[in-house]
Parts: structure tokens; C-alpha cells; sequence
């Protein structure tokens, strides 16, 4: 409500406050809810403005343009004074930004009438690992949101400002893309949350623009809660690991290769790095494209490992007729990683994939861009032909993939796929491509992650959600839930003696719980990342003692690996 105030009932135990607004930094308050305590206090919390609101009311800042499409590179905000001015930070290799810049499309022409009150131009931020640039991107792009009909026919029909040295994106504040930037007639920065709110000033249902955000309110410090925070451990807190630095972007894929003495990790820089255990170097890159650069936010981010088929691969990113082409490639161990397979298909788009433990077969959502139904494509590699072709999910919103996991039982025999839209998991049979079972345990969000005990009969399953699930693999039985306070798993990985289940949970302060999978309970409580990115991928060697967590900030910045000694730690006894 309008309230300044709100207050709850909560069951005793731990909680998180989170205090969430536009243009202010997060805030977090722990604390622990005691009946004999009684009531817990909070006044007033401080948010710290983001250095983009903090323009607001403030001249705007000059482009600073090193090239321009439809505009001059002198050009200055002055010489659209009397106007509004629309900012739209975007990228090409954006997948949000190009769903924004349709929205952007239908305000432009709903208000056709109005266009001597105002302007848009876009700002397009050039990555320079990004090999497919966007004189070849755009006329793709132009012709998709023609499709879509957010676009009529003709060319792109905003000017488009680009800054090689990224100095107007350093000065608007700029930390996400897509961003839209509003600048009101008299050139100062305006606080309008969206286009559609532009709408109602360019239509006279707004006055004037919102107030401008002011920092008020005593010191919280002064008044702290009655509670002190809760201790977000259980079990032994682990705090020493190993850090190795090596990929140039964002680290979403990790695993063990078979010897146990090497894993490999997959990052957006379109790379696979190993790295040896013992003496902490890396001993081989392969490059996934020929110059070893991404040409898109999430090139090579996946990873597969062949356990006993000695193969190696990932899904890349290539530049095809002007289109991004993304496919699975795979290296061969035993003859010095050269490439063995390749599922290249310019009328195809190859998303999550697995590979079977023998490295006989591979599995990948696939679809074509405009299609409307995907499929799960089964692939005997000996071979090199398709063996199965199952529709997992029925139709999909165009455009979108709706898979999100996807898993071979330790045999090959079984699939477990997920899907992000259906909010379901389903088993299928491999060798009969017949659906054995489906399950619906999410109403909100996706699985997110699967993962297979040793002997293949289960199989556990993380999402959005909690608890953590175990269900029999031929049957879907529900064996048993795994839940610990404050912690949702959201990525899972049991160990290869089947003893453990590690998983990453989502939050404010994300930590990797180890969990004995006989008694329930947690017996380590891992304190996360330095960047406070949650890790997307984990990986456990094959004798139990080592834990490699891999985590990214964001794309375009160095991702972060870390190896934890779980015997070191305490957490588990030495092999």
C-alpha cells in the first residue's frame, strides 16, 4: 500500500530482509524470529543510490561517438533541445535488448504524430571480443522483428551511436543492458522508468516528470534490529579453496576428466581451459572458434565430458551467412583434442546438450529460429546420424528455448530433460525414444539443473524452488527432499560415490551446501564467491575430495574458479 510501514507474522527460524528499488542499490538485513524475545523492530534501512539516478535532475552528459549510423559524430544533445531525448543502451549480442528495441518500435509508431517532440537514438555497445559486429548482425535482426511485425518494412529506423572507447556508457552509470536513458526538453536527465511512461507525458496524462530521488532518513545504525543476524552456516564452514584465473568472461560450465588429476572449464570467451589439481597450472586451451573469441554473450558456455569415450566438447558460437550459428563441437582426448564431431546446421539452432558417459551418443535441444515446436535430437556419434527425434515440450513462444537441463543416466539408457516453460521434468527411454514418466514440481520457474547418482536408478533435480528433489529414474517416485534454511538450490551435482550431494543456492549471500545423502543432513556450508555471483556449474573429482565451483558476474568480465579441498576443510573424510 502507500504505507511507509508494513509488518508480518513469521513462524520462528532464520530470515533475509531484501529491500529492493529502482535506481538504488539492494539492501539486506538477517535476522532470527525467537518467540521469547518478542517483536523485532526495524526502522529505517539506507539505500545507496545508483550512480545512474544520482544524474538525475543533472545535464546530460555529451555522447562521446566514435562512429554513427543515420547521425554525425559531432553532433551534440544541445541540437535537440526542446525535445525529449530517448537513450537506448543496446547490443546486438543482447538477447533482451532486441526484445526491448521491438517494444521500443511500437512507442515510436503509436506516437507517429508526436515525433517533432521527441528523439531516439540508440547507443550500441561494442564488445571487442564480439566477432560478429553489427554491420553483419543488424540486417538479421532487421529482418526478425519484420516477422514479428514490431517492425514495418525498411531498414533500422533509429540513428545508431557507437562508442569504441565505452566512455558514454561509463558516463551515464550503464551496468545492464537494455537501459533506456530520458532526457527532457530543457537537457537535463529525467527520472521516467520507461517509454510507456514517456507516453503518458507525451499525451498530457503527466504534468511533468517524476520528483527526483532524495537521500533522507536518520542513520540505521543507530537503531539496529533487536535480533542480531542469523548464522547462515550448518555443519563446517569452509573458507580455504584455490582461485584460478585464466578465461576473459563469464565461467557458467565445469568437470572432471576421468584420471581425476585434471578438469576443464568453459567460458563466453569461447574457450576450454584444463587445469591439473596437484600443481594448479593450466596445461591446455582449446579454442573453440578459430580466433578463440565469443561473438555472442553466451559462446561456449556449455560443457560435456565423454567419461570413458575420452571426449570433450562444448556448444559454440559462429558468424554464417550473416546469422549466429549455434552448434556443439567435440574433441577427441586420445588424439591430442583434435575436433572428432560437429553438428553445424545453418537451419538449426543446437541449445543444452549432454553427452553419454561412453561417448556413443549426445543429445541436444534443437529448433529452428522460426519454428514453434522443439525437439530433442539424439545423435549416434559412431555413426554420425540421428537416432531420435522426441518432442519434449510441445510448442514454445517464438524465439525462446524453452530447455533448460538435460542429462544422460550413467548407462546412456535414460534421458532427463526440463523444461524452463513447461515448468516440468520428463524421462525418456534412448534406445525406444518413448517418454517413461513426466512431472510438474515447479508452478513458477524452471529446472535449472540435473544430476545423476552413480548408479543411474536417481536422479536429483534443482530449480527455482524448494525443496530439493529425488525421484527413481524409471518410474519418477519421490524418495526423498533435501531443505535447509535460507538456502535454495538452484544448481545440484552428487558426488561419483553417490555419499554426497553438493548444491548452489540463490540469494543475496549465494553458498554451495554439502549434504550427506544418507542422513539428510548438512555437513559443510561453503561461503561462496568473492564477486557474489551464484555458481552456475560444479564438478566433483572422482575420488570425492575435490569440489570445483565455477561463477561469473556478469558477461564480458572474468568468471571466477574455485577448487575446495573438501578433506582440507573437514567436511569430509580423506579418500
Amino acid at each position: 500500500d502507500e504505507s511507509p510501514f508494513f509488518s508480518f507474522r513469521l513462524p520462528p527460524g532464520r530470515y533475509r530482509l531484501r529491500g529492493n528499488a529502482r535506481d538504488f542499490e539492494d539492501v539486506y538485513r538477517e535476522f532470527v524470529v525467537d518467540p521469547a524475545t518478542g517483536p523485532i523492530k526495524f526502522l529505517d534501512l539506507p539505500m545507496s543510490m545508483s550512480k545512474r539516478a544520482l544524474l538525475y535532475g543533472q545535464p546530460a552528459p555529451e555522447l562521446h561517438i566514435t562512429r554513427g549510423l543515420g547521425i554525425d559524430t559531432k553532433v551534440r544533445l544541445s541540437d535537440y533541445r526542446g525535445k525529449w531525448v530517448v537513450l537506448e543502451f543496446w547490443g546486438v549480442w543482447c538477447g533482451p535488448c532486441i526484445f526491448h528495441m521491438g517494444q521500443v518500435f511500437r512507442f515510436s509508431k503509436q506516437h507517429a504524430n508526436d515525433r517533432e517532440r521527441f528523439e531516439i537514438i540508440t547507443v550500441h555497445h561494442d564488445i571487442p571480443e564480439q566477432k560478429l559486429g553489427l554491420d553483419a548482425a543488424l540486417p538479421q535482426l532487421v529482418e526478425r522483428w519484420q516477422s514479428t511485425k514490431d517492425l514495418d518494412q525498411g531498414e533500422f529506423p533509429f540513428p545508431i551511436v557507437i562508442d569504441k572507447t565505452g566512455r558514454t556508457v561509463e558516463a551515464y552509470g550503464i551496468s545492464g543492458f537494455p537501459t533506456s536513458v530520458f532526457i527532457d526538453p530543457e537537457g537535463r536527465i529525467a527520472n521516467v522508468p520507461g517509454v510507456w511512461e514517456l507516453s503518458d507525458i507525451l499525451k498530457g496524462r503527466a504534468e511533468k516528470s517524476p520528483d527526483i530521488f532524495q537521500a533522507a532518513g536518520p542513520d540505521a545504525a543507530e537503531h539496529p534490529p533487536a535480533i542480531k543476524p542469523g548464522d547462515d552456516s550448518e555443519g563446517v564452514v569452509g573458507q580455504r579453496c584455490v582461485a584460478f584465473n585464466g578465461h576473459k568472461d563469464m565461467v557458467a560450465a565445469v568437470g572432471f576428466l576421468p584420471d581425476g588429476k585434471h578438469f576443464v572449464t568453459s567460458a563466453s570467451d569461447n574457450t576450454l581451459r584444463f587445469w591439473n589439481v596437484q600443481t594448479r597450472d593450466q596445461t591446455r586451451l582449446i579454442r573453440c572458434t578459430p580466433q578463440g573469441n565469443s561473438i555472442s554473450s553466451y559462446g561456449g558456455i556449455q560443457l560435456y565430458i565423454a567419461q570413458q569415450g575420452n571426449l570433450v566438447g562444448g556448444n559454440v558460437y559462429e558468424a554464417k551467412d550473416q546469422r549466429i550459428i549455434h552448434f556443439p563441437r567435440l574433441w577427441k582426448a586420445d588424439s591430442d583434442y583434435q575436433e572428432s564431431f560437429s553438428l553445424s546446421d545453418p537451419g538449426l539452432e543446437f541449445g543444452r546438450a549432454d553427452i553419454s558417459a561412453d561417448g556413443e551418443r549426445f543429445a541436444s535441444y534443437t529448433y529452428a529460429p522460426d519454428a514453434k515446436a522443439e525437439f530433442v535430437r539424439i545423435y549416434d556419434l559412431p555413426e554420425g546420424t540421428l537416432s531420435h527425434e522426441i518432442d519434449v515440450h510441445g510448442d514454445r513462444r517464438q524465439d525462446a528455448s524453452s530447455g533448460s537441463a538435460l542429462k544422460f543416466s550413467p548407462d546412456g539408457r535414460h534421458l532427463a530433460v526440463a523444461g524452463a516453460k513447461g515448468h516440468s521434468i520428463q524421462v525418456w527411454n534412448v534406445d525406444e525414444g518413448r517418454k517413461l514418466w513426466e512431472a510438474y514440481p515447479s508452478e513458477v520457474y524452471g529446472i535449472n539443473s540435473i544430476s545423476f547418482a552413480p548408479d543411474g536408478g536417481s536422479f536429483a533435480y534443482a530449480g527455482w524452488f524448494e525443496p530439493l528433489e529425488f525421484r527413481t529414474t524409471t518410474t519418477g517416485e519421490l524418495l526423498r527432499t533435501l531443505q535447509s534454511p535460507s538456502h535454495r538450490a538452484v544448481v545440484v551435482s552428487i558426488s561419483p560415490s553417490g555419499h554426497y550431494v553438493a548444491t548452489a543456492g540463490n540469494g543475496p549471500l549465494p553458498r554451495i551446501k554439502i549434504w550427506d545423502i544418507n542422513t539428510g543432513g548438512v555437513i559443510g556450508t561453503l561461503t561462496g564467491h568473492a564477486t557474489g555471483a551464484r555458481p552456475d556449474g560444479m564438478a566433483w573429482s572422482p575420488d570425492d575430495r575435490y569440489l570445483v565451483t565455477v561463477a561469473g558476474r556478469g558477461t564480458h568480465q572474468p568468471g571466477e574458479v574455485l577448487l575446495w579441498d573438501l578433506v582440507e576443510n573437514g567436511i569430509v573424510q580423506s579418500p
